[in-house]
C-alpha cells in the first residue's frame, strides 16, 4: 500500500513561505534560520525555491534521494531542488513544455552548485544507453573545464563563477538528452590583469603551474613559481580546500571526454601560458628627436619566449607596443605610444587574447555536444547568472551586472503574475488585479535607446573630441536629472545639500534591490573595449592554430575602419536575446542565498541574509503569490488529506471528489469567503484557514490512533490465545507420535535381535554340512595323488639303471681305444714332440694377431691401426699396414664415377693453388665444387643465353662486375667454357662481354678473405681494347681453378698464371668519346667544334655502330626523343637527354623502362650558371664524404608542401640536383633581372617517370603568377643542408647566388664560370600525386590570379592546357 505524504508533513518551520502567517520581514527571516539550524535548506515561494549555502556536505544529494524525488508531485515531500527538477523534466516529457531553470543569487550563494545538481538529478533521471550516457557525460563534464577558466577565488567565494552562463539542454519525445549548447555573458576579462586584494586570478593559472608535468611546463617555458608572474596575486595563491594541481587532472580529463583533441589543448595551454608571458613584459621611455617619449621593452626575454609560443616574430609584436597606426579613408598615419600606453595596450591584449580564448571554447563545447539530430527537439535551458551586486566601490561591471538582474526581476514577475492568472482562468476563478512594483521604469532608464544610460555612453564614446568619464556623468546630470531613480550631486532628485555620502563623480540609481552607488571612472574605458588594430595585425600574423580564428579583425585583405561595437551594446544585445529565449519557456525559479561571509557552516547572519532577501525581491513574491489564494490542492489530494475530519467522507466517499470537498467544508463550518471551487482544484483564500483544518486533521488522527491501537491490542491478544492454544494441540500430538515411535522401535528392535539369532545357526549347520563333504573329496585326492607318484618314481628308477649300463659300455670301450693308441703312439712322441708343439704355438698366436686386424674400418681417412703385439711380427706388421691401406683405396676409388672423380680432381688441384696461400681456402674445403649454380640449361629465363654460347658451360654462376667509374658493384652473369669466358645480364641474358681464354693472361687476387679477382687481358689481344675485369664472386675458389684446370689441360695455349698478392695493377680502358646527336651532320660538327667534340655523325645508325662511344647526348630541338633515345638505348648507349619538351609522361616512361632493360643509364641535362658548387656536392655525396643522407632541408620562406624525403641512393649516381636554379631563372625573366617585393609558392609533387618532380606555383606582387616544373626543385631564401651520418654540406644563399660550400665547418670559395653542362644521374622517386590532383591544384591557383600564367615546361602540358581552357586565361608562347 502506497503511503500518502505532504509537504504539510512533519514540517520544520514553514515549509512554503506563501502558508507563512503572520508575513512579515521578521518572521521571514526567522523560518529561514530555522529550517537552516534542523539542516533544511531548501524553502519553497510556490513554486519557487529558496536555497540556501550550507557550506558542508549534506546526505540529501544520494542516490536513494533521487528515487525518492522521481516522479512525484511538487508538494508531495519536503522541499528540495529535486523536486522543481523533476517537475521541470516531467513537464517537458509529458506535455511538451520547453523549460528554463533561473538560477540567482550573489556570489557565494551556491548557484554553480545548484545547476550542476539540477543537470545531475535530469542525467540520473532520463533514459539510458550507450550513446545517452555519452552525452549526458560531455554535458556534466563541460562544467569543470567552463570552471577552471571562468571561475576564480574572491573574497566572497573560493570558486566564484566569473561570467554568465545559459545551457540549453535538447531532449527527444522519449526524454532521452541529445545535446546541449551553451551561452555566455560578460566574462570579467579585467581579473587577467588585475586581482582586489585576498583574491586570485583564473583558476586554470595556478592549476596549470601546480599541476602539469615539467616536460609540459618546460614546453611551455613556465615555471611552477607564482611569484615569477605579475599577473598572479600571491597573498591568496593557495586556497584552503582547493587543490590545484587535482583540478587540472581533473580538467584534461574532461577535455578530452567533451571531446577536445591533444593538439588543440596544447594549443589552449599555449595561450594561457602567452598570457602569463604577456604579464612580464615591461617597458622604458627613449626620447625621440622631437622631444615625445616612446616606449621600449625592457627585457626582451619574455617577449621573445612568448612570441615563440604563439609562433610570430619578435619585430613585429615589439613595433605593436611601441606603435598605433590609425586609418582614415585614404590616409593613414603612424603615433609613438608612451609607457602608460603601451602598458594598456599590453593589458588589453592580454584581456583580450583570455577572454576570446574563453569564447572559443565555448564554441568548441557546443561543436561537441550539440545534437545531431536535425528534427525538432524539446528544450530545457539552465540559466547560472550573477546575482545583484552591491560593493563600496562599484564600477562598469557592477553597473551591467544589476542591469542583467533588473531585466530578470521584471521577467520574474511578468511570468509569475502571467502563471497565476492563467491558473485562475484555467480553474474559472475570479481573478483580480494584483498592485506590485513594476521596474520597468529602471530598465528604461538604462536601456532607452535614446536618453538610456547605455546608449548616452555609446553615444559619448563614439564622439569626436576630448571624451572621459566626467564628460559621461556631465551628460548624465543633464539628461537624467529629473528622473525619480537616478541622483546625482548635481540632478533635482539628490539632496546633495545634506546628503554628503554621494561624491562628485558618482551617480546613484534606485534599484528594485536598493540604492547602487557607482563611480564613473573607467566607464569609458572598460564600454570602449579597445584593442589596437595593430595588435590584432600582429596577432593575425602568427601561426599558432587559433590565432585567426581569435583575431579574425587582424587580417590585413578584410581591413573594417568601422569601429568595433561597445561592450555594453554587445551585452545589452545578448541580453535581449536571453530574454526573448525565456520568455519562450515554461520558467522555473531557485534564489540562492549564502548564510554567512565566512564560508563557514552552522552561521546565520541575520543582517546578510536579510539584504540578500530585499535585493532577490523574495517578500515582494510571496506578495505576488499570495495576493489572490495563498493555498490551491487538486480536489483528490484534499478529500484524501481531510476526510477524517467529516463522518460521512470518512472512511471511503463514494460519489464525485468535489462533491466530498463541498461535504466536508460545509461540516468543518469553514466561512465561504475563505475558498472558492476551481474545475480540478480548491483554493483557500487565507493560509490561517489551512493551518485551522490542519490542528484538526492533527487532533482527529490523534484519536483515530487510539482507535487503532484499541483494536491492534484486541487483536494482538486474541491472535496470542489462539497461538497459545495451537501449540498445545500441536505439542500433545507430538508427544503422543513420540511415545508410539519409542514402543515401536524396542519391538522392532527385539524382532530382529530373534531373527538373527536363528539365522546364525541355520547358517552354522550349513557349513558343517559344507566343510564334511570337502574334506572327502579331500582325502581322495589325496589318496590318488599318492598313487600316481609311487608308479612314477619307479618308472624312474628303470629308465636310470638302463642308462647308466648303456654308458658304462661306451666309457670302457673309449678307454680301451685309448690305450691301444697309446701303446702304438710312444714309439714315435720322442722325436717329433718339440717341432709340433712349437708351429702349434705360432700358429695360434698368428691366428689371434689376424683377427685383431678385423677391427679396422675402411674408411681412408681412418689412420688407426693395431698396436704390434710382439717384436718377431715388425716388418710384417708395417708392410701389411701399407697393403692395407692401398687396398681400401683402391675399394674406394671403385665407387667413383667420372663426374666425380673430376670434382675431386678440382679439389686436389684447389688445395696445391691456394692452401696456406688464401685466407678464404680453408671455408670452401667442405664445399662441393657445384660447377652450374644457376642450372642454365633447365632454366627458360636464360634460353636465348644458352643458345649463344655454343660449347659447354663448364662454370656458371652470379658475380658482381665493379664499375670502372664509380667503384659501385652491378650483377652479371659469368659463363665459363672451354674456350673462352662470357659475362652476360642478369634480368635480361644479354651477351655483355665474350673473352677467349687465350686472351687472358693471368688472374689476381689478394691473401684475404674477399671474393674480388681481377682478369688481366693480354696486351695487343682483340679483347685487350675494354680493359681487365675486376669481379666478385661467393665462388672464387672454384672459379680460379677451373680456370687454371683448363690453361693445365689445353695443349694450344699457354697455362694461365694465378698471382696471390695484396696488391695488384687493374689496367682499365680510357675515357671514350660523348658524341653530339642533331638533325644533320653540319649541326652536329658545329657543336662538335663549339665543345671541343672529337667525332660527329650525321646519322644516328652510325652514331650507335661505334663501340667507342660510350654517352649520347640528345638536342633539345629534335622532336623525336622517343625514336632516338630507343636507338641508343638498345645499342648499349647511355644517353644524356635534356629536358623532354616535346613529350608526354608515357613518352618518357617508355623511354625509361627501355634504359632499364639495357642496363644503361638515362640521363638529363640541366643547363645552370652555377656548375662547380652543384659538381662538388655530387662528388661529396658520391664518394660517400657525409655518409648515407638522412635528409635534404631547406628553410623555405613560403613552407612548399609533401616535399619528399630523399637519400642518398634515391640521389642516383653522385650528382645533386640543382636546386631552385630553374625559379631562379623564371623570377630573374619575368622582372627582367630584378628581384621581386615579394613571392608565395605553393609546390607539388609528381611522379613523370623519370624522375620526381616538384610543380611549383609562384605569386608575385602585383597578382602575377607563374608556374614552374623542375626536377625535385626547391625555392630557397635562406640555406640548403644536407644531413648525413658522417657530416653536413651546407649550400649558402642558394636562392640568388651560390659562390661557396660549407662542409663540416669548412668553408670553399668557387668563381661564377660560363654555363656549363652537369650531368644528373636520375632515379624514380615514387609517385607523389597523380596528374588529376595537380590540375585541380592548378586551377584553383589560377581562378585566384588575374595575372598572365607562365609555364616553364611542357611536360604537364595537357594540365595546363586542360587548366587554361577552363579558366579562360590566355597564355602567351613568347613570354618564357
Amino acid at each position: 500500500m502506497e503511503v500518502k505524504t505532504s509537504l504539510l508533513d512533519n514540517m520544520i518551520g514553514v515549509g512554503d513561505m506563501v502558508l507563512l502567517e503572520p508575513l512579515n520581514e521578521d518572521s521571514f527571516i526567522e523560518n529561514l534560520r530555522n529550517r537552516f539550524d534542523h539542516n533544511e535548506i531548501y524553502t519553497y515561494i510556490g513554486s519557487v525555491v529558496i536555497s540556501m549555502n550550507p557550506y558542508r556536505s549534506l546526505p540529501i544529494y544520494t542516490p536513494q534521494k533521487v528515487e525518492e524525488y522521481r516522479n512525484r508531485n511538487f508538494y508531495e515531500l519536503s522541499p528540495h531542488i529535486y523536486a522543481l527538477a523533476d517537475e521541470a523534466y516531467r513537464s517537458l516529457r509529458d506535455q511538451d513544455k520547453d523549460q528554463c531553470i533561473l538560477i540567482t543569487g550573489e556570489s557565494g550563494a551556491g548557484k554553480t552548485e545548484a545547476s550542476k545538481l539540477v543537470m545531475s538529478y535530469v542525467a540520473a533521471v532520463c533514459g539510458k544507453g550507450q550513446e545517452v550516457n555519452k552525452v549526458k557525460e560531455q554535458l556534466l563534464q563541460s562544467n569543470p573545464v567552463l570552471e577552471a577558466f571562468g571561475n576564480a577565488k574572491t573574497m566572497r567565494n573560493d570558486n566564484s563563477s566569473r561570467f554568465g552562463k545559459y545551457m540549453d539542454i535538447e531532449f527527444d519525445f522519449k526524454g532521452d538528452p541529445l545535446g546541449g549548447v551553451i551561452s555566455n555573458y560578460l566574462l570579467e576579462k579585467s581579473r587577467v590583469c588585475k586581482q582586489p586584494r585576498g583574491e586570485r586570478n583564473f583558476h586554470i593559472f595556478y592549476q596549470l603551474l601546480s599541476g602539469a608535468s615539467d616536460d609540459t611546463l618546460m614546453k611551455l617555458k613556465l615555471d611552477r613559481d607564482f611569484s615569477k608572474y605579475n599577473y598572479l596575486s600571491l597573498d591568496s595563491a593557495n586556497v584552503n580546500g582547493l587543490d590545484d594541481a587535482a583540478s587540472f587532472r581533473t580538467v584534461r580529463n574532461a577535455m578530452q571526454i567533451v571531446g577536445f583533441m591533444e593538439a588543440e589543448v596544447q594549443s589552449v595551454l599555449e595561450l594561457v601560458a602567452a598570457v602569463l608571458k604577456l604579464g612580464n613584459i615591461e617597458f622604458k621611455p627613449e626620447s625621440r628627436i622631437n622631444g615625445f617619449d616612446e616606449s621600449r621593452v625592457k627585457d626582451k626575454n619574455d617577449l621573445k619566449e612568448m612570441c615563440e609560443l604563439l609562433g610570430i616574430e619578435q619585430s613585429v609584436l615589439e613595433r605593436a607596443f611601441s606603435y598605433r597606426t590609425v586609418e582614415a579613408k585614404m590616409e593613414k598615419m603612424s603615433t609613438t605610444l608612451n609607457v602608460a600606453q603601451a602598458y594598456y595596450a599590453r593589458d588589453a591584449l592580454a584581456k583580450n587574447l583570455y577572454s576570446r580564448l574563453f569564447s572559443w571554447l565555448v564554441t568548441r563545447i557546443n561543436e561537441s555536444i550539440k545534437a545531431q539530430a536535425k528534427t525538432r527537439h524539446k528544450v530545457m535551458g539552465v540559466l547560472d547568472i550573477y546575482g545583484f551586486e552591491i560593493f563600496e566601490d562599484n564600477s562598469f561591471e557592477q553597473f551591467i551586472i544589476n542591469y542583467c538582474n533588473e531585466k530578470l526581476q521584471q521577467i520574474f514577475i511578468e511570468l509569475t503574475l502571467r502563471e497565476e492568472q492563467e491558473e485562475y482562468i484555467r480553474e474559472d476563478i475570479e481573478w483580480t488585479n494584483i498592485e506590485y512594483f513594476n521596474n520597468a521604469v529602471i530598465c528604461d532608464l538604462i536601456e532607452n535607446n535614446q536618453n538610456g544610460i547605455l546608449a548616452m555612453l555609446d553615444e559619448e564614446c563614439l564622439r569626436p573630441g576630448t571624451v572621459t568619464d566626467d564628460t559621461f556623468l556631465d551628460k548624465l546630470n543633464t539628461i537624467c536629472a529629473e528622473h525619480q531613480h537616478f541622483e546625482s550631486r548635481l540632478s533635482k532628485n539628490s539632496k546633495f545639500l545634506t546628503d554628503h555620502s554621494l561624491p562628485h563623480s558618482c551617480f546613484r540609481i534606485q534599484h528594485y534591490a536598493g540604492k547602487v552607488l557607482y563611480r564613473v571612472e573607467g566607464f569609458v574605458d572598460k564600454n570602449n573595449d579597445l584593442l589596437y588594430r595593430d595588435l590584432s595585425q600582429a596577432m593575425y600574423k602568427a601561426t599558432h592554430s587559433l590565432m585567426r580564428q581569435l583575431f579574425p579583425e587582424g587580417n590585413p585583405a578584410k581591413v573594417n575602419l568601422k569601429r568595433p561595437p561597445t561592450a555594453g551594446f554587445q551585452f545589452k544585445a545578448s541580453v535581449g536575446v536571453l530574454m526573448k529565449n525565456l520568455q519562450t519557456k515554461n520558467p522555473n525559479y531557485i534564489r540562492c542565498i549564502k548564510p554567512n561571509d565566512k564560508k563557514v557552516a552552522h552561521i546565520f547572519t541575520d543582517s546578510l541574509v536579510c539584504h540578500q532577501v530585499r535585493y532577490l525581491g523574495l517578500m515582494e513574491n510571496v506578495r505576488v503569490r499570495r495576493a489572490g489564494y495563498a493555498f490551491r490542492q487538486p480536489y483528490e489530494s484534499c478529500l484524501e488529506r481531510y476526510k477524517m475530519l467529516c463522518k460521512k467522507t470518512w472512511p471511503q466517499w463514494r460519489g464525485p471528489t468535489r462533491d466530498g470537498v463541498e461535504v466536508l467544508l460545509t461540516d468543518c463550518s469553514v466561512p465561504s469567503e475563505e475558498f472558492a471551487y476551481g474545475r480540478s482544484k480548491i483554493f483557500i483564500r487565507n493560509p490561517r484557514t489551512l493551518f485551522t483544518l490542519e490542528e484538526r486533521r492533527r487532533a482527529c488522527l490523534e484519536d483515530l490512533a487510539t482507535l487503532i491501537q484499541k483494536i491492534y491490542r484486541g487483536w494482538k491478544s486474541r491472535t496470542h490465545f489462539l497461538l497459545l492454544k495451537k501449540s498445545q494441540v500441536v505439542v500433545a500430538a507430538w508427544y503422543r507420535r513420540y511415545a508410539q515411535q519409542n514402543k515401536y522401535q524396542k519391538i522392532k528392535s527385539a524382532t530382529l535381535v530373534m531373527q538373527s539369532f536363528i539365522r546364525g545357526w541355520k547358517a552354522r549347520n550349513i557349513l558343517r554340512q559344507l566343510k564334511y563333504e570337502k574334506r572327502c573329496k579331500e582325502a581322495v585326492t589325496t589318496i590318488a595323488a599318492y598313487w600316481h607318484g609311487t608308479q612314477a618314481r619307479m618308472e624312474l628308477r628303470r629308465l636310470k639303471t638302463e642308462a647308466r649300463n648303456k654308458r658304462a659300455v661306451s666309457v670302457i670301450w673309449a678307454y680301451w681305444q685309448g690305450t691301444k693308441v697309446r701303446r702304438e703312439y710312444r714309439k714315435f712322441f720322442r722325436a717329433n714332440a718339440g717341432k709340433k708343439i712349437y708351429d702349434f704355438t705360432i700358429q695360434r698366436i698368428m691366428q689371434k694377431y689376424f683377427l685383431g686386424l678385423k677391427t679396422t674400418t675402411m674408411s681412408p681417412m681412418d689412420n688407426t691401426w693395431p698396436t704390434q703385439p710382439y717384436g718377431f711380427l715388425e716388418g710384417a706388421h708395417t708392410e701389411l699396414r701399407r697393403i692395407f691401406h692401398l687396398w681400401r683405396c683402391k675399394k674406394y676409388r671403385g665407387q667413383f664415377t667420372e663426374e666425380k672423380k673430376s670434382v675431386y680432381e678440382e679439389k686436389l688441384e684447389a688445395s696445391e693453388i691456394f692452401k696456406d696461400k688464401k685466407a678464404l681456402y680453408p671455408s670452401s674445403v667442405s664445399q662441393p665444387f657445384k660447377g652450374d649454380y644457376l642450372e642454365i640449361q633447365k632454366n627458360p629465363k636464360y634460353q636465348k643465353l644458352n643458345g649463344a654460347v655454343e660449347e659447354k658451360v663448364l662454370l656458371a654462376d652470379l658475380v658482381n662486375k665493379i664499375n670502372r667509374a664509380n667503384g659501385k658493384g652491378s650483377p652479371r652473369l659469368f659463363l665459363l667454357t672451354k674456350s673462352n669466358f662470357v659475362l652476360a645480364d642478369q634480368k635480361t641474358g644479354q651477351v655483355k662481354a665474350s673473352v677467349p681464354l687465350p686472351d687472358l693472361a693471368s688472374v689476381s687476387v689478394s691473401t684475404q678473405s674477399d671474393g674480388f679477382f681481377a682478369l688481366k687481358l693480354k696486351e695487343g689481344s682483340a679483347s685487350a681494347s675494354k680493359g681487365d675485369f675486376l669481379l666478385s664472386s661467393e665462388h672464387l675458389i672454384e672459379i680460379i681453378t677451373k680456370l687454371h684446370r683448363i690453361g693445365t689441360t689445353a695443349a694450344d695455349r699457354d697455362q694461365i698464371n694465378i698471382d696471390i698478392s695484396d696488391e695488384f695493377l687493374v689496367q682499365f680502358k680510357q675515357d671514350k668519346i660523348v658524341a653530339v646527336a642533331a638533325r644533320n651532320l653540319q649541326h652536329a660538327q658545329e657543336f662538335a667544334k663549339k665543345h671541343n667534340i672529337p667525332r660527329a655523325y650525321g646519322s644516328y645508325e652510325e652514331l650507335a655502330k661505334d663501340s667507342d662511344i660510350d654517352v649520347v647526348y640528345v638536342g633539345t630541338i629534335h622532336s623525336h626523343h622517343l625514336s632516338t633515345g630507343k636507338l641508343f638505348l638498345t645499342s648499349h648507349k647511355n644517353v644524356l637527354i635534356e629536358k623532354p619538351l616535346a613529350m608526354n609522361l608515357r613518352e618518357v616512361l617508355e623511354l625509361t623502362n627501355t634504359a632499364k632493360e639495357n642496363d644503361v643509364f638515362l640521363m638529363e641535362a640541366i643547363w645552370t650558371r652555377f656548375f662547380p658548387v652543384s659538381v662538388e656536392v655530387g662528388r661529396l655525396l658520391g664518394q660517400g664524404e657525409v655518409g648515407e643522407v638522412q635528409m635534404v632541408r631547406a628553410d623555405l620562406g613560403a613552407p612548399l608542401t609533401h616535399i619528399p624525403r630523399l637519400t642518398h641512393r634515391e640521389l642516383g649516381g653522385g650528382a645533386l640536383l640543382d636546386l631552385g636554379i630553374y625559379c631562379l631563372q623564371f623570377v630573374f625573366m619575368v622582372f627582367n633581372g630584378e628581384r621581386p617585393e615579394s613571392i608565395q609558392a605553393t609546390g607539388y609533387c609528381i611522379d613523370t617517370g623519370v624522375d620526381g618532380t616538384v610543380v611549383l606555383v609562384l605569386k608575385f606582387s602585383g597578382n602575377r603568377m607563374a608556374v614552374c616544373t623542375c626536377s625535385i626543385t626547391m625555392m630557397l631564401t635562406n640555406d640548403a643542408v644536407i644531413s648525413g651520418t658522417k657530416g653536413t654540406i651546407k649550400v649558402p644563399n642558394h636562392m640568388w647566388c651560390p659562390t661557396s660550400l660549407e662542409v663540416n665547418g669548412e668553408v670553399t670559395q668557387y668563381p661564377l664560370p660560363e654555363p656549363s653542362l652537369p650531368l644528373n644521374f636520375i632515379h624514380s622517386t615514387g609517385l607523389r600525386y597523380e596528374a588529376e590532383e595537380v590540375r585541380q591544384c592548378l586551377l584553383k591557383e589560377l581562378k585566384e590570379s588575374s595575372g598572365m600564367p607562365w609555364a616553364h615546361s611542357h611536360l604537364l602540358a595537357e594540365v595546363m592546357d586542360e587548366a587554361r581552357r577552363q579558366v579562360g586565361v590566355t597564355y602567351n608562347q613568347d613570354n618564357i
